[in-house]
């Protein structure tokens, strides 16, 4: 979220608006750990990568696991989550390895983020501005990070929903969105 606000100079000083987080870089960081808390989270549920509410410490996720477990994570607030016609055919588009066994989290964040930014979403147009690792400079008007942002990632928790673990981090930012 940094360098999202223009830099300007402070009156009566030598520092910019650049050494400071400004409110929409502010908005906007909370809103990204936002989003990439609710990836991750659905990545761990599927690829076992959450035991009794320890983070384990898988980094992939095989084809099996996503065809036993891509039901469970449906209610996470990503369009290419819901409504999965075929399976298959989705774990080979997010999957990056040439024998397409199995799906990095860097291949899984990329393909939610691709979906959610080829259909215009709200969270699309807030990741659109991710550009290999860092964030392209926008206006302050730019990005729009509103109160009912963080809602959108606040699905239902259930046994089909973000764990507790991940629902209590996420739900810490409603106030601040």
């Amino acid at each position: 979220a940094k360098d999202l606000a223009p830099t300007q100079k402070i009156a009566g000083s030598c520092e910019t608006t650049d050494d400071y987080v400004s409110k929409t870089e502010f908005k906007t960081l909370n809103a990204y750990l936002c989003i990439f808390a609710s990836m991750l989270d659905a990545f761990y549920i599927i690829s076992d990568g959450f035991k009794d509410g320890v983070i384990g410490d898988s980094h992939q996720l095989s084809r099996n696991d996503w065809l036993k477990g891509y039901k469970k994570i449906s209610k996470h607030g990503f369009l290419a989550l819901t409504g999965i016609a075929d399976p298959s055919s989705i774990f080979s588009a997010m999957s990056s390895d040439e024998a397409q066994d199995v799906v990095l989290y860097s291949d899984w964040c990329f393909y939610l983020r691709r979906i959610e930014v080829d259909n215009s979403t709200k969270i699309g147009h807030l990741l659109e501005n991710v550009k290999s690792g860092s964030v392209r400079k926008q206006g302050s008007s730019a990005i729009c990070v509103d109160a009912s942002f963080t809602s959108l990632l606040m699905p239902h928790c259930s046994s089909y929903g973000m764990s507790t673990e991940a629902y209590d981090f996420v739900d810490c930012f409603v106030l601040l969105g």
